[in-house]
């Protein structure tokens, strides 16, 4: 069930499993575009991580004996290699619709220049780094919220501590 949520299972079964309607050459020609720029952003690579990480958050769930984790994970990836077709498909739609064509184009041109590749291949140690960042600076933001809720509600806030570090 979980995975179904972040699934998005928002769409219909009959949606996930229904041909997409006829399409334009002019949408044609922009899906083949964002296409092209998820090959350029390694958009392959970012979802099998958070594949990975929905695994890892499904298989924590207490309520799965020890026993069946292997088999629950078997069946989450055979039930996402089933389904990832379909939202990739609507996932291109949705770029698809949100871009002109030329702006597609653009994106394209950069992300698979020299400056974009290096753009690339540095954005997993970026995320990691400002991740790490932003959990350094989460409790001075936590006590400062809270201050500044005390301030207008009338509180004392809690003692929390200004940083991890």
């Amino acid at each position: 069930m979980a995975l179904a949520l972040m699934l998005g299972q928002a769409l219909p079964a009959a949606a996930q499993t229904a041909a997409p309607p006829a399409r334009s050459a002019e949408v044609e020609a922009k899906a083949a575009l964002v296409r092209r720029y998820f090959a350029a952003i390694q958009f392959d690579k970012m979802m099998n991580g958070m594949v990975e990480s929905m695994l890892q958050n499904i298989l924590a769930d207490p309520r799965i004996p020890a026993e069946k984790r292997e088999v629950v994970q078997d069946v989450a990836l055979e039930s996402l290699t089933a389904v990832m077709p379909g939202y990739m498909d609507r996932v291109v739609a949705v770029y698809a619709e949100e871009f002109t064509h030329e702006e597609l184009v653009g994106v394209v041109e950069f992300y698979e220049s020299p400056i974009g590749r290096s753009l690339t291949a540095r954005a997993v140690i970026l995320s990691r780094r400002t991740g790490e960042l932003m959990e350094y600076f989460q409790p001075a933001f936590e006590a400062d919220m809270q201050r500044r809720l005390c301030e207008r509600m009338g509180c004392e806030p809690e003692v929390v501590p200004t940083s991890k570090r």
